[in-house]
């Protein structure tokens, strides 16, 4: 008798013991959740910062006045503008990305969409944007046709 109520009691144990390993790794993986969630918002910060670096270093504003007065650019303003497109497309898949593995918020994901839109109806988005047929994955290229082309035309 005193075999079976000590298993009984070895069992509540172990049970105890179990759901309290349960308790902490929701509680690690909570705490991984945040930092990665950090992490990503530091991430978009710094990459808004050189945002506006190559924005200002690459003198994009100067490339956005000349095509809105019909002037004709430099072969290097060129080179300047299409990089500054792709720098747009890179740091929208990368947003679009982090929407789809839960670590963007919703409204931030909104207000980066609402401005990405007002980037593709300016003059130089205009003029140097060629969708190529591979760039970026398949569910971005397809969000990325839905969510800012079709508004954008």
């Amino acid at each position: 008798m005193n075999l079976e109520k000590l298993n009984h009691w070895l069992a509540l144990a172990a049970n105890l013991g179990v759901i309290i390993g349960i308790i902490v790794v929701v509680i690690e993986l909570n705490q991984t959740q945040v930092s990665l969630q950090t992490e990503a918002s530091t991430t978009r910060t710094l990459m808004a910062v050189e945002h506006r670096k190559i924005y200002r270093d690459n003198g994009v504003e100067e490339i956005i006045f000349k095509l809105n007065n019909d002037l004709v650019l430099t072969s290097d303003e060129e080179l300047k503008g299409l990089e500054w497109i792709e720098y747009i497309l890179r740091y929208f898949e990368n947003l679009h990305y982090q929407n789809q593995q839960g670590v963007l918020d919703q409204e931030i994901w909104e207000a980066n969409l609402t401005g990405i839109q007002a980037v593709c109806t300016g003059s130089i988005f205009k003029y140097f944007f060629d969708w190529p047929n591979d760039y970026g994955s398949g569910t971005y290229r397809k969000s990325f046709v839905e969510l800012i082309m079709e508004p954008c035309s």
